[in-house]
């Protein structure tokens, strides 16, 4: 287990935040998801979100470390971490 390295991916959406870790060397993959919702931003016609970013950090860090625990990898073995945050229906930051 010491020599391995692994990719982490999120994805950011409006309803709820995906994590995915790749081992590098295998390509086995391990994913964990965790919904949430938000009120509608005023002005924003009900397209657009308030974000509650203590609830969507929580959130992403419980999937964070359920497919780090599944994996069996420690936070040193990741190489490299990327992030998609959507954005098209209006979410306030």
């Amino acid at each position: 287990m010491a020599g391995r390295s692994y990719l982490l991916g999120m994805d950011v959406g409006g309803g709820g935040g995906r994590c995915l870790l790749v081992e590098l060397a295998s390509g086995a993959c391990v994913s964990a998801a965790r919904s949430w919702s938000h009120p509608s931003a005023p002005g924003t016609g009900g397209t657009g979100q308030d974000l509650d970013l203590p609830v969507l950090w929580q959130k992403l860090g419980e999937a964070t470390r359920e497919v780090m625990d599944c994996a069996g990898a420690r936070p040193e073995q990741v190489a490299g971490v990327a992030v998609g945050i959507g954005g098209e229906r209006g979410e306030k930051w």
